[in-house]
Order: structure tokens, then C-alpha cells, then sequence
């Protein structure tokens, strides 16, 4: 596995623990997606901020609300994620630990993405499966995640 050198702006991003319900949270995303709706998409790596609404806020736009419930929805007035940005993190900092903490997945949206709310997947939801796999493949690996006492 290739080393990660961590540093002031390199560091690990840790796994809820539990649901984490970003409503009215504010987060950060990060990637090289579309810079416009149209393209193209950045050589550099880009970052935003977000602010996390409920699947219900995104149901005037996509017809009807999400079924699934590990579905989750971002938005800002004139920046998002775009395409290209999929798969990427949306984090959320911790005010107790001050780390940042993997929420959620930019998933799909409108091609005009930078003018509506966007789905994105709710990593709580597939946390033991990340667990899982991490352990499987780097056994002597591990995962941050805040301490509940």
C-alpha cells in the first residue's frame, strides 16, 4: 500500500459512528468535478462549502422524495458538487475533536448543478461494510472515529 505522509493540509478523515443527521450542518466537499455545469472539470483539487438539508427539501425538485433513507441532500447558492465530483467526501468538522468526518457521498443531481440541491449517499448507512473491507484487505489498518463516553 503507498504511504500517505500526512502534514498541516494532509491528514485522515474519520467515519461516523453513528447516523449523523447534517440538516442545517455546515460541511465541506472536495473534488475535480465540473467547474460549470457544462465543464470542464478542474485539474486541481477543488473545495466548497455546503450546507446539509433533509432528502424531503430536494422532493420539489426530483419529484418526489428519496425512498432511500441513506440519501442525503446539499446545497449553496451558486457552488456544489458537480459531476465528476461522485464518490468524493463531504465532510463535517467536529467541533469536539476539531478532525473532519466523512458524512456523506456526492451521488447525483441536476445537470444545472450549481443552481440546486444535490443527492448525495449517507456514508453512516455503509460504515460496516468500509469496516469490513478495510479489515479484510489492511488488517493492521485502523479508522479514527470520535470516542463516546
Amino acid at each position: 500500500m503507498p504511504t500517505i505522509t500526512f502534514s498541516k493540509i494532509i491528514g485522515p478523515a474519520c467515519l461516523p459512528t453513528e447516523r449523523f443527521d447534517i440538516k442545517n450542518k455546515a460541511l465541506k466537499v472536495a473534488g475535480w468535478g465540473f467547474i460549470t455545469p457544462d465543464g470542464p472539470g478542474s485539474d486541481v483539487l477543488k473545495k466548497t462549502n455546503l450546507v446539509g438539508y433533509s432528502s424531503g427539501n430536494c422532493a420539489h425538485i426530483f419529484g418526489n422524495p428519496s425512498k432511500d433513507l441513506y440519501q442525503v441532500c446539499t446545497s449553496q447558492p451558486d457552488t456544489s458538487q458537480c459531476r465528476g465530483d461522485s464518490g468524493g467526501p463531504i465532510l463535517w468538522v467536529d467541533p469536539d475533536t476539531n478532525r473532519y468526518t466523512l458524512v456523506a457521498a456526492p451521488s447525483y443531481g441536476l445537470q444545472q448543478c450549481h443552481k440546486h440541491p444535490q443527492v448525495n449517499s449517507d456514508i453512516s448507512y455503509f460504515v460496516p461494510w468500509i469496516q469490513q473491507v478495510i479489515s479484510e484487505t489492511y488488517p493492521e489498518e485502523k479508522t479514527c472515529a470520535k470516542i463516546v463516553s
